[in-house]
C-alpha cells in the first residue's frame, strides 16, 4: 500500500497549528511554504481537514486556519480518514468467483483484509495529535522548537 503524501502534510500542518497561541491562525500560504508543498495542492489538503472538523477556517483579510479541537481529541485515525477517506482499503472485485468458481459470493481475501484494516485503524486510533506533538518535540533540539515557535509568531494572521 502506498499512501499519498497528504497524511504527512496533514500531520505536520496540525503540529504547526497545535503550537499556535490561542485565537491565532495561520494562512495556507505560510503553512504550505513551511511544508515545502504547492499552495494550491495544500489548500485542497487543508480543506479536507476543515471538512472533517479537525481544523477551522477563519475568513477575511486576517483569516487563516487553526485547530478546531484540542490535540488530545484528534487521533491519527481521524487524520488518516480526513485525507484518505473513510471507505474500505480493500475493494473486492469478484475475481475469486470467476477464477475458482466457488459458490461463495465473498472473496477468500476479504476476511483477512478486514482484520488487517481493523488492526490498522486500531493502531491509528491509539495515537493522538498530542502524542505526536510530544514525540516531535522530544526528538528535536530546543533550538529547533524555538525556531519553529518564532516562525509561527512571525506568520500569525
Amino acid at each position: 500500500m502506498r499512501m499519498k503524501p497528504s497524511m504527512e502534510h496533514a500531520l505536520y500542518a496540525l503540529i504547526i497549528l497545535s503550537m499556535l497561541p490561542s485565537r491565532s491562525s495561520l494562512s495556507a500560504e505560510a503553512i504550505s511554504k513551511r511544508l515545502d508543498v504547492s499552495t494550491s495542492y495544500f489548500k485542497k489538503e487543508i480543506r479536507q481537514l476543515v471538512t472533517a472538523g479537525l481544523v477551522k477556517s477563519t475568513p477575511g483579510i486576517n483569516g487563516g486556519f487553526s485547530l478546531a479541537l484540542r490535540p488530545s481529541e484528534i487521533s491519527m485515525l481521524d487524520v488518516f480518514q480526513a485525507v484518505e477517506g473513510r471507505g474500505s482499503l480493500f475493494q473486492e472485485e469478484g475475481i475469486g468467483q470467476r477464477v475458482i468458481q466457488c459458490d461463495s459470493d465473498q472473496c477468500i481475501l476479504t476476511g483477512l483484509m478486514e482484520r488487517a484494516e481493523r488492526a490498522w485503524n486500531d493502531e491509528l486510533a491509539k495515537e493522538s495529535l498530542e502524542d505526536m506533538l510530544t514525540k516531535a518535540i522530544g526528538i528535536c533540539s530546543e533550538q529547533h522548537v524555538a525556531d519553529l515557535k518564532e516562525w509561527i509568531r512571525s506568520e500569525i494572521s
